[in-house]
């Protein structure tokens, strides 16, 4: 069986809100820091190595961030849901379409989330496509984009013999971390542009979803 895993932010959902805004927010209502975090420089890392970086830069210890995790994962959220409001999410263009094609041809569809477990089923929810994820796992589980992907990588092959994986990627950072996984790439130039991403690794490189028969063709036949 082929897996496909995702991340959300930028790939599958247009997201309202500005990634920087609540992280600000959380690390002030957590940790007291007031920061301004450039999310050019962190795109495609995942929430908490975002969150530990700054923590590191203000000599935070790491236990002291591993010992607030369920505070940490609730702020984070609750400063989310302040600067979204529902059905302010939608998927992106083509989404719905490549995952209903994807699963009807028996493709494992997994999410590999930079964002923390509430946040990315919010999201989901808000655009009705959580149901197409039978594996899954979290930023607020790992650190960084390739262990995130690991965990969902592991998680998979206890449901299912897998014999190929595929990771969607939207970001240098998840195309190099796949190649380490050996996991095939194929990367998505929403933010990130086509020459960046074939440089990194990515066997082949699309717009958007919207190119869903150019994607079911890598998957499908390999």
């Amino acid at each position: 069986m082929e897996l496909a895993l995702f991340d959300i932010r930028d790939t599958l959902v247009k997201d309202p809100v500005d990634a920087a805004s609540y992280i600000e927010e959380t690390l002030r209502n957590v940790f007291g820091l007031d920061v301004n975090l450039d999310m050019q420089k962190y795109y495609g890392k995942g929430t908490m190595e975002i969150i530990w970086d700054v923590l590191s830069k203000n000599n935070i210890s790491k236990e002291e961030l591993k010992s607030k995790p369920d505070l940490l994962a609730d702020d984070l959220y609750y400063s989310y849901y302040n600067f979204a409001w529902r059905g302010s999410h939608k998927a992106v263009d083509g989404a719905h379409e490549l995952l209903r094609k994807l699963s009807e041809k028996g493709i494992l569809l997994g999410l590999a989330s930079t964002e923390t477990e509430k946040i990315s089923r919010f999201k989901l929810e808000q655009t009705g496509i959580s149901t197409y994820f039978k594996v899954a796992a979290y930023g607020d589980e790992a650190e960084t984009i390739k262990e995130i992907a690991k965990l969902a990588l592991e998680r998979a092959r206890k449901q299912q013999s897998i014999e190929k994986v595929f990771f969607i990627a939207n970001s240098v950072l998840q195309v190099k971390a796949s190649l380490e996984l050996g996991i095939i790439p194929i990367g998505i130039a929403s933010k990130v542009n086509e020459t960046e991403l074939k440089n990194a690794g990515a066997k082949e490189v699309v717009k958007s979803l919207s190119e869903s028969s150019k994607i079911m063709n890598l998957i499908t036949k390999g």
